[in-house]
């Protein structure tokens, strides 16, 4: 698979947009991410039947995963204590917490935050039976382990969901957005999802599903579609 850590041309533009609100920007995000976990009463409304293609069972099956591997180091002692120890000697300051289903940024969060720190996760995973733990979290560690393709597809997810989490910061109500702000932060985010590059089949199948939803909520409506362009 092609290298997906570098930002595409059009999550920089979006990025460097919101770059002079990084202080703001960095203070809300430690604060929701200090939420361990966030009950959230829409979550109940929320379409949780899809479409069986392989994509999206995949993505499920994923964020399964990683939502239990923020769950065991949030519940257990021991696993946290490993996971504060090593991000120490490898100075990396990303926290893994768990998200919140209805909100994609916080999702995206939790993405990062295991990409981050796929080293002492792995670490983790190595030495679990090394550790001071029960056998049923042994086990419980050894079922959650992620494979070669599932930290491959955890990089394309964050690659493609990067501009999307940039977007949505820089039109965060906090910040004061103009429709004409916003018109160009949709308008970016459909032509990084346009842009294909060869040999990333599995970031080419992610942009289509993202597209998908963009143009049912923004280009499909015509009428809608016109006042923004209007009012930008």
């Amino acid at each position: 698979m092609a290298d997906v850590t570098s930002d595409d041309d059009d999550s920089d533009s979006v990025s460097e947009a919101v770059e002079g609100d990084n202080s703001t920007n960095d203070q809300d995000v430690d604060e929701s991410s200090d939420q361990n976990l966030i009950i959230d009463n829409w979550s109940n409304d929320v379409e949780t039947k899809i479409n069986p293609i392989e994509e999206l069972i995949l993505i499920m099956n994923l964020l399964k995963k990683c939502r239990t591997i923020a769950t065991v180091i949030k519940k257990s002692s021991v696993v946290a204590a490993f996971v504060r120890k090593e991000q120490l000697i490898l100075k990396i300051k990303t926290m893994i917490h768990i998200d919140c289903k209805t909100r994609c940024n916080s999702t995206f969060l939790l993405i990062d935050g295991i990409v981050e720190c796929k080293q002492l996760l792995m670490k983790l995973f190595n030495e679990k039976r090394s550790l001071n733990l029960r056998l049923e979290q042994v086990n419980k560690l050894t079922t959650i382990e992620l494979n070669n393709e599932d930290w491959d597809f955890l990089s394309s997810l964050q690659f493609v969901l990067k501009p999307f989490y940039f977007a949505t910061v820089m039109m965060s109500g906090k910040n004061y957005p103009s429709i004409g702000l916003a018109f160009h932060a949709v308008h970016k985010l459909k032509h990084f999802c346009t842009k294909d590059r060869p040999f990333e089949e599995q970031i080419k199948q992610l942009k289509k599903l993202l597209l998908a939803k963009l143009y049912h909520y923004f280009y499909d409506d015509v009428e809608q579609n016109e006042h923004l362009q209007v009012s930008s």
